[in-house]
């Protein structure tokens, strides 16, 4: 039974560093207790000392003792909960085998958010859950933040061209204000709407493709779907880098001359989900008239530093108007 009277608490275990905290990062944002585990042995560990857990997710192929094998002890426990497993190497039979084995979902790797909070939240109705933690209500809620002014804001008796400034200010900072994704790249902190992002994977095989930007790194095959990759750090006119362990793509949507595109970010590592208040938020500094800096949203004033927060369709758009014929409408 899960718990009802405390946060939703998720046990989270997969071996890569990369996955567990971009899908443990996105989990706590949406206001879900996250604990980490690397492998199922620590899985069990922290599952027979830990009594709240509410739901497992796992990846499938672990050290040390394999997603199966972690399903297959937890069958034993007292406690029962619910099981997600994980895995880019399944198929139909083996995610049969799965469920036959007690779990009670199967996803492929890379993990779809939509889905795996689609899955969840179906397990937290199933089990009488009412709380309202789903992606949709994330999503109204930044819609109604930036379609809204703020209702405690205090109140204003100016009029003429001085009251007009304020309602724009307002709006400005409203519009801006949310959820966004941060990563780093070059030493820099940056972020991105959340509402932008629907992927996060680490680096796969990329097909490169001729006569493209030397910034388009190419192409990968995301479960049948087409989508190009843009180096970020080629994109704004950095020094390449060494992918790494920790560099990932961020997949994104951005709307295309033709209607919506994906398009894949690399990226050196994704940072956390922030929420960031409109009051935190300044306009972008003037660097003078040769500098480009329409792409960029503002900055964001956080502890230990500074955010630039990208508008992700306007640094895309170029992009996205060369392949939305040909690759990624949605």
């Amino acid at each position: 039974m899960i718990n009802r009277e405390k946060s939703f608490r998720i046990l989270l275990v997969d071996d890569e560093e990369v996955a567990h905290k971009s899908i443990g990062a996105f989990l706590q944002d949406l206001g879900y207790k996250v604990l980490i585990a690397e492998n199922g042995k620590q899985a069990l560990d922290i599952f027979q000392k830990e009594v709240g857990i509410d739901l497992v997710i796992s990846d499938v192929k672990m050290p040390v003792m394999d997603g199966m094998e972690l399903l297959k002890s937890m069958r034993n426990q007292e406690r029962r909960v619910p099981v997600i497993l994980i895995s880019a190497y399944g198929d139909a039979n083996f995610a049969s085998q799965a469920v036959r084995q007690g779990a009670c979902e199967y996803l492929e790797k890379p993990v779809n958010l939509e889905k795996l909070i689609a899955s969840i939240k179906k397990i937290q109705d199933e089990s009488g859950e009412e709380r309202d933690m789903g992606e949709s209500a994330k999503a109204a809620e930044i819609m109604a933040q930036a379609a809204c002014p703020v209702e405690n804001s205090p109140s204003r008796v100016s009029t003429g061209a001085k009251a007009m400034t304020d309602l724009s200010a307002d709006s400005a900072q409203a519009d801006r204000e949310g959820k966004y994704l941060t990563f780093a790249l070059a030493n820099e902190e940056y972020g991105i709407g959340i509402l932008k992002v629907k992927e996060i994977i680490g680096m796969m095989s990329i097909t490169s493709v001729p006569q493209t930007p030397g910034f388009v790194r190419g192409v990968i095959n995301l479960r049948g779907k087409v989508i190009p990759v843009v180096d970020l750090r080629l994109k704004f006119g950095m020094e390449e880098m060494e992918y790494t362990e920790r560099t990932c793509i961020i997949v994104v949507e951005i709307a295309g001359e033709a209607g919506f595109v994906l398009i894949g970010i690399v990226v050196d590592a994704v940072s956390e989900v922030l929420n960031i208040k409109g009051d935190d938020i300044e306009d972008t500094p003037t660097f003078g008239t040769k500098l480009d800096t329409d792409y960029i949203l503002g900055m964001a004033k956080m502890e230990g530093g500074v955010k630039i927060l990208l508008d992700i369709d306007r640094v895309l758009s170029s992009v996205g108007s060369v392949v939305s014929d040909q690759w990624s409408v949605v």
